[in-house]
């Protein structure tokens, strides 16, 4: 039942009850319960243009109970994208009010039960302008359509492109453009893609973890037909115009692992609970980070720890679970605080307000161990891990100790 026909049936004339149809743009119904009527269309009036993004937004004490009716024409990614509602919530829902529904296929006039705290799953940015004036699309081919299904169906499964952009462009940072040589002496391709094959070094094939490529013969390295495995997909840097292309080729590769990973429990000690598609962006985009630079089976255990976090609301999240992952970098490794680095790195992605790493703190060895303090900007610690790595701590060109490495990179010698 849509609004007006619920205000009518509460004696309201038919002009009263139009004003709270649904607003232009908005692509469902949605309603109070009855008891709720008052109290919502008295001094706290929705008015024309209000869609459930926006009824979110109010104080708690606001928000009443709502109902969701499905239209003609209407389907749960298309909710979930104008109401900004993660898809697998709004599905489980409605999987809880129609046990025998197919989500992928609703019905008009079939109604959506949200709980008491939808609005706690409303991710509360900012909305397109709903008052603008609609343009009618134009009319598509049957061949059209089933093309822009599949678009559709690639929208709810995998990140979307702006997300894929955002990824690689905090790996334009983290590993830079150019091709280099990182701290393990691995030949890096732009964006960090380390590749498996097809590597020159003065027109002869070489590994690009072998140790051969230096940063004084770096300009005689063609990778122009380097090739990357990924899972069980080889990508081939001669089919891409750009390394960016490429990248993000290998990036959308590294997405399929990362999601088998974590919803598989096989070797696992801490399974995590729920699915890869429910996790909001931020921790996607964590997990993606993890993925493209370390996949050894204990980070994942770790790392099913920080995603079932953030299946929670904010306020239940724990700080250890979710920053525990940042412990995954070998011992012995000869670049230990630049893993760490980047491990801080993704877990700012997901970490609670004010518990962001700011600064990397490395103590001197001791007993054969080293620490490495994660704290935040006041310089507070959050977390401490000790390895089994007798690494020396950095110094500058003046031989001065720089304890401290900000999340950016600088040594400093204080904070």
């Amino acid at each position: 039942m849509s609004v007006a026909n619920e205000m009518e049936s509460l004696g309201l004339s038919k002009e009263e009850s139009l004003r709270y149809q649904r607003p232009a743009g908005d692509p469902y119904d949605f309603y109070m319960d009855d008891e709720h009527f008052p109290e919502l269309y008295g001094k706290k009036d929705l008015t024309p243009e209000e869609t459930l993004h926006s009824i979110a937004k109010r104080p708690p004490e606001e928000i009443p109970p709502i109902k969701l009716e499905i239209d003609s024409g209407d389907t749960l990614s298309e909710i979930a994208r104008n109401s900004h509602i993660p898809l697998g919530k709004l599905t489980g829902w409605y999987k809880e009010t129609y046990p025998e529904g197919n989500p992928d296929v609703v019905h008009p006039g079939e109604e959506i039960t949200l709980p008491d705290d939808w609005h706690t799953y409303v991710e509360v940015g900012e909305e397109t302008d709903v008052s603008e004036p609609v343009v009618e699309a134009p009319t598509m081919t049957f061949d059209e359509e089933v093309a822009q299904l599949d678009l559709d169906h690639l929208d709810t499964t995998s990140m979307d492109n702006t997300v894929y952009d955002s990824a690689l462009d905090s790996f334009a940072t983290t590993e830079t453009t150019d091709a280099h040589v990182d701290g393990r002496n691995y030949f890096t391709m732009p964006y960090g893609v380390v590749p498996d094959g097809g590597v020159t070094l003065n027109g002869k094939p070489t590994s690009a973890t072998a140790g051969t490529i230096t940063k004084g013969n770096l300009s005689k390295v063609d990778y122009s037909k380097a090739t990357k495995r990924v899972g069980n997909t080889t990508l081939n840097r001669a089919d891409y115009t750009t390394d960016k292309e490429f990248a993000g080729a290998v990036l959308k590769e590294f997405e399929k692992v990362a999601k088998d990973k974590l919803e598989s429990d096989s070797g696992k000690t801490t399974a995590f609970t729920g699915s890869y598609d429910d996790l909001p962006v931020e921790a996607k985009q964590a997990v993606l980070d993890l993925a493209w630079n370390y996949q050894q089976s204990s980070a994942w255990n770790d790392t099913a720890l920080m995603a079932n976090e953030m299946l929670k609301r904010p306020a239940e999240r724990s700080t250890h679970n979710l920053i525990k992952f940042t412990q995954n970098m070998s011992s012995n490794d000869t670049n230990q605080i630049g893993l760490l680095r980047r491990r801080a790195i993704a877990y700012n992605m997901v970490a609670k307000e004010g518990d962001e790493v700011a600064y990397i703190k490395q103590g001197d060895p001791v007993s054969g161990k080293t620490t490495y303090d994660l704290l935040r900007e006041d310089g507070t610690t959050i977390k401490s891990w000790k390895k089994d790595n007798a690494t020396p701590v950095h110094r500058d060109k003046k031989k001065t100790k720089t304890p401290y490495i900000t999340i950016d990179g600088v040594w400093k010698t204080s904070i």
